[in-house]
């Protein structure tokens, strides 16, 4: 916790106090303006790269490495890919939709999963006030995540939802927890990733790092997963997008994805 309150220092009381009371009782909020707003308190000041890579209209996936670091709250990556985002994008498109869990594990006992009860009352409310996709944590709520998937591919157009009419963008981190290094990502999401570029959707890749004090975002060039691969579908999808992602991070950051990176330009 002492940790956590020095990442979320720069913010004044005054700020917490607005959000905290928006949260409790689910007013919605733009998140692009709230965003953009937050990071302007960020001392110094996020350096942002390749921001002409992101589609202005279109909708698109982004995909990102979750990164934290002892003095670096994953919160502030999100809000800097948000406000970079919002910056480049048409005003009625301009809002990120991140995918993010519904709440956090406490423990498990045996086949019981506990969830964290502070995460169950705040996580949904956030997702509801800022449009956020919550996707459930435990392993056997199969429905939960159906309908996660459904409310994110209505953001990309591809619904039934008021949202269908444009398309808006949505976000997530494949890896699915923290870490400085990249992660595997999660079985499944190479999947899911595959059936929304099959769709026409862009992947937009990003990554995250700190240099010389300063948290940096750099995005990629936006491509597809196209060519129809054999065999294990998930796999080879996964290691496409993170060896994306890689190469866009310094080299002490490539982590389970080096020998993608150093090896065929195509993450297979």
């Amino acid at each position: 916790m002492a940790a956590l309150a020095r990442a979320i220092s720069p913010l004044p009381p005054s700020v917490w106090w607005e959000l905290g009371q928006s949260i409790l009782i689910c007013t919605p909020r733009s998140v692009a303006d709230d965003c953009e707003r937050l990071v302007g308190y960020l001392q110094p000041a996020p350096r942002v790269e390749g921001a002409g890579m992101i589609p202005p209209r279109e909708p698109f996936l982004l995909v990102a490495n979750h990164l934290q670091a002892s003095n670096l709250w994953i919160g502030w990556v999100a809000a800097t890919i948000t406000a970079a985002v919002a910056r480049a994008r048409d005003r009625d498109t301009r809002n990120l939709h991140w995918v993010v869990l519904s709440e956090w594990r406490w423990f498990e006992l045996g086949r019981l999963w506990v969830p964290n009860p502070v995460s169950s009352l705040i996580f949904p409310r956030a997702a509801r006030c800022w449009g956020l996709i919550p996707m459930p944590s435990r392993p056997t709520d199969v429905a939960g995540r159906a309908a996660a998937v459904r409310r994110m591919l209505a953001f990309l157009g591809q619904g039934h939802l008021p949202h269908s009419a444009t398309g808006e963008p949505v976000a997530l981190s494949p890896e699915g927890r923290a870490s400085f290094a990249l992660l595997e990502a999660l079985p499944g999401t190479g999947s899911l990733l595959h059936m929304v570029s099959r769709l026409g959707i862009p992947l937009l890749p990003a990554g995250g790092f700190p240099s010389e004090g300063r948290l940096v975002i750099r995005f990629g060039p936006p491509f597809r997963l196209e060519s129809p691969p054999t065999g294990d579908i998930d796999g080879w999808a996964r290691r496409r997008v993170m060896a994306a992602i890689a190469r866009l991070l310094p080299p002490t950051m490539w982590g389970a994805y080096t020998s993608m990176v150093e090896g065929p330009a195509d993450g297979s």
